[in-house]
């Protein structure tokens, strides 16, 4: 069996993030994705996917388009004592920075999960560790959700449950890329980072698996026709991630979007999926928006490594 065929029949009954599993990383990756696996007397105790990116001559391990983060999955049956846990932890960090050395890139970075919230093994050879920030909220209690709000949110979101309906979207992605996502990305001057095509197998993929739905926005009475805004969320077992949001370019306010992100947090929790992620951002307006829920600060790990100087240059060039 290859590494991906023993990896996938690993997680197969196990409680994985969505960005960690096999059809995610198909699509994300373009199938051009590998796993490490840390094995012990033909045991797999640990199992690192990874995204392999060939461009320009370069070949580079990063984080795959809309995966803000991946995982490493360790297991820990039998560990009670922390020493022991944090033993194993360093022994799978070191294998693979190891494995990562001798991989030829020009350059890595890996995002791990915020339950992997450890990184020495990897900087004892050499790798950097960053701090980034997602923002979490627990969704059990709705009315404590709410209640916790900006007051500035709370009152935005009623004035938006006046006028606006919000249902699941059954078609018209095209109308919601041109017209909802792109002008999202043209506000703030940069490029989409995913084509039509991309957005659409990943939508339909994520719902036949039973783990995605994307959300319109619209007047009241018009069901899906001309959507004002949409969010497409993904869940697994444990958590709901807030993954990509569109508006018009019309609309100046963001009450389409808050409306969504409430009505998507009551989505989860139907689901019996109390952990809601908004998925960063570290951008400052986005951020403000997120904070203005009430959610947790929640860091997690950047770890990188430059092996080529020709790329770095070439990275700060096109910075």
């Amino acid at each position: 069996m290859t590494n991906k065929e023993k990896y996938i029949e690993l997680i197969k009954d196990k409680p994985v993030s969505i960005f960690m599993q096999a059809f995610w990383l198909d699509i994300v990756c373009d199938y051009s994705w590998d796993v490490f696996l840390y094995e012990q007397e033909g045991e797999i105790l640990a199992a690192c996917p990874y995204n392999v990116h060939k461009k320009y001559g370069f070949t580079c391990i990063i984080p795959a388009k809309l995966s803000p983060v991946c995982g490493i999955y360790i297991n820990y049956d039998g560990i009670t004592k922390l020493s022991k846990k944090y033993s194993l932890q360093h022994k799978v960090l070191e294998a693979f920075a190891s494995f990562i050395d001798k991989q030829h890139l020009a350059f890595f970075a890996y995002n791990l999960s915020p339950e992997n919230f450890f990184s020495m093994g990897m900087q004892w050879h050499g790798f950097h560790a960053k701090v980034r920030y997602t923002y979490k909220l627990n969704v059990s209690n709705l009315d404590n959700c709410f209640d916790n709000f900006d007051p500035t949110m709370r009152k935005n979101l009623r004035r938006a449950m006046r006028k606006l309906s919000v249902v699941e979207s059954v078609g018209n992605l095209r109308y919601i890329y041109d017209n909802l996502l792109l002008p999202t990305y043209q506000k703030q001057k940069k490029p989409i980072p995913y084509s039509f095509e991309f957005f659409e197998n990943l939508v339909n993929q994520s719902k036949a698996q039973g783990q995605g739905t994307l959300l319109v926005a619209t007047e009241q009475g018009r069901g899906e026709e001309n959507p004002l805004a949409c969010l497409f969320i993904v869940w697994d077992k444990t958590t709901c991630y807030n993954l990509i949001s569109g508006m018009k370019d019309s609309d100046t306010q963001n009450y389409p979007v808050a409306l969504l992100t409430y009505k998507a947090m009551q989505y989860a929790n139907k689901l019996g999926v109390y952990d809601f992620d908004f998925e960063g951002s570290m951008m400052k307006n986005i951020e403000h928006f997120f904070r203005s829920f009430s959610p947790v600060q929640t860091p997690y790990i950047v770890l990188e490594k430059t092996y080529s100087k020709l790329y770095s240059l070439l990275k700060k060039i096109k910075r």
